[in-house]
């Protein structure tokens, strides 16, 4: 859970537990806009426009407590999966591109539509 600044940051800097920021979340109920895209290999695959500034269309794996994230045009990744899962999630990735770049971009259109935009994360 990726957490607001203002609101879960003291003033100097240091952040606060993950239990309390699912409590502002879910009092202030914020979500974050993701989609599950697909699921392959006991791997599951997100998009997530809401984490931080996204410029290039990608896509997140996960397996357990692993993570990565790979480019969906270039397939350059960032993390870490066990080298098997990472082979088959890069390649799951290549084989599905069109339909991930169809569902980023209705995904980050979504997210900044008028209704949708939140100006909490700005």
């Amino acid at each position: 859970m990726k957490c607001l600044k203002f609101l879960c940051m003291n003033e100097d800097g240091i952040e606060i537990p993950d239990d309390i920021e699912k409590f502002i979340y879910d009092i202030f109920e914020i979500y974050d806009i993701r989609a599950l895209v697909g699921k392959s290999n006991a791997v599951r695959f997100e998009i997530r426009p809401n984490e931080g500034k996204h410029y290039n269309p990608h896509v997140h794996a996960s397996f357990a407590e692993y993570k990565i994230s790979i480019d969906i045009n270039t397939l350059e990744y960032k993390g870490n999966l066990p080298s098997n899962k990472k082979k088959k999630a890069i390649e799951w990735v290549k084989n599905n591109r069109d339909k991930l770049l169809h569902e980023w971009n209705d995904i980050v259109i979504t997210k900044n539509l008028p209704l949708t935009q939140s100006k909490l994360n700005d």
